[in-house]
């Protein structure tokens, strides 16, 4: 009976060691299970946080230059309004041409530019056209006709006409020039 109950205890034992084993073991499993959870998560947190803090660099520096943008087109525009006294079609084609900017400019203003440099053009070119004309029409009037016995064909008026023209002409180039 001795050794049944020496039996008996040696697997009581084995089974209390087995269950021992077997118990260490799982939680080694489990705690690996959370390390690498927690590894997991460590990481993800940390990649988060380096995203969002990039896109804030990036907003940052977008607003940087967004507002450097605007500040220099606005020097250049006081720059060119004030000190050049330049009209507003010479102030849209620097910002559209020099500085590249999409330019949102009222119709009717440039209408009225417009007009106004076409009224100031049509002035300057009637007055200039005014003093060359009646500079012309003196000259032409001091060249004497051709006399018409030797105008003897079609050709030789045409030729008369035209050297009375082209002297008419440069005599109009030279107003011109002053």
């Amino acid at each position: 009976m001795a050794f049944k109950k020496s039996a008996f205890a040696a697997m009581d034992a084995a089974v209390s060691l087995e269950g021992t084993v077997s118990s260490t073991w799982k939680e080694r499993r489990n705690f690996g299970r959370v390390v690498v959870v927690v590894v997991v998560v460590v990481v993800v947190v940390v990649v988060v946080v380096v995203v969002v803090v990039v896109v804030v660099v990036v907003v940052v520096v977008v607003v940087v230059v967004v507002v450097v943008v605007v500040v220099v087109v606005v020097v250049v525009v006081v720059v060119v309004v004030v000190v050049v006294d330049a009209s507003v079609v010479v102030v849209v084609v620097v910002l559209v041409l020099v500085l590249d900017v999409d330019v949102d400019v009222d119709v009717e203003l440039v209408l009225e530019v417009e007009d106004d440099v076409a009224a100031a053009v049509v002035a300057e070119v009637t007055v200039t056209t005014g003093v060359v004309v009646a500079a012309g029409a003196a000259v032409e009037a001091a060249v004497p006709p051709v006399p018409a016995p030797l105008v003897q064909s079609a050709s030789a008026v045409t030729v008369a006409s035209s050297l009375r023209r082209t002297f008419a002409l440069n005599t109009w180039a030279a107003c011109i020039r002053g």
